[in-house]
């Protein structure tokens, strides 16, 4: 399951920063079309956009570097994430629970000890489908118990209130 949720997160990584160079890369092509032509080679190209680069405004290099580094900042960010979410935390759940606890009161008092796990660690640690346990954190955020927060970069993260 991690290893599916790091090749996404992955490939979304990867599809910000090729969406960046292609705008970086059409900017210089509409501000010098000369890059394009049919005698290209390694040389010309990085003589081009030297060119192109020290023929920009002072403003226009800001916005360039401004825009690499708010890229780092992202890629760090989704990094943090992925190191974050493989955290290996175990839900220990007592096989014999006492008589008037339910799987449900189990689940809200393992959320109140750890105050936030991601959504996939509940089906595995009581063995029920997704399905099962999401209509399970759904009551307990109807009751105004936990929040279901929908990372942007990830899973489900189920935070006590």
């Amino acid at each position: 399951m991690e290893s599916k949720r790091g090749n996404f997160l992955f490939i979304k990584l990867f599809l910000v920063f090729m969406i960046i160079v292609l705008i970086n890369l059409g900017f210089l092509i509409y501000k010098n079309p000369k890059i394009i032509s049919f005698k290209t080679t390694g040389f010309s190209i990085r003589e081009n956009l030297s060119e192109v680069y020290y023929s920009l405004s002072s403003n226009m290099k800001l916005f360039l570097l401004a825009q690499w580094i708010i890229l780092m900042f992202v890629i760090i960010y989704i990094i943090l994430q992925i190191k974050k979410s493989k955290k290996n935390i175990q839900i220990k759940i007592n096989k014999t629970p006492e008589k008037n606890k339910t799987d449900l009161d189990l689940l809200y008092e393992i959320i109140q000890e750890k105050k936030e796990i991601p959504f996939s660690l509940i089906p595995n640690a009581f063995n029920v489908s997704k399905e099962i346990a999401m209509e399970w954190c759904k009551i307990l955020e109807s009751g105004e118990l936990i929040s279901i927060e929908y990372n942007p970069f990830g899973e489900l993260i189920i935070k006590i209130k």
